[in-house]
């Protein structure tokens, strides 16, 4: 195995644990992470785009 597929399988791994580690969270733990990580205004960003998507957005007519 190449180093950069070395750090590639690293990078994976990683990204799998903490996708693991964010699941075991409560949900308002979920949220204060998010926050912290991607700051309040594009949180909030992606909540809004998530619940339009989810919800249905907006109507053709």
């Amino acid at each position: 195995m190449t180093q950069e597929q070395e750090k590639y399988m690293e990078a994976k791994h990683d990204a799998l644990k903490a996708a693991k580690s964010f699941n075991e969270l409560t949900p308002q733990q979920r949220e204060q992470l998010a926050k912290e990580l991607l700051g309040a205004e594009v949180f909030a960003a992606m909540c809004n785009m998530m619940r339009q998507y989810f919800v249905g957005g907006t109507s053709n007519g």
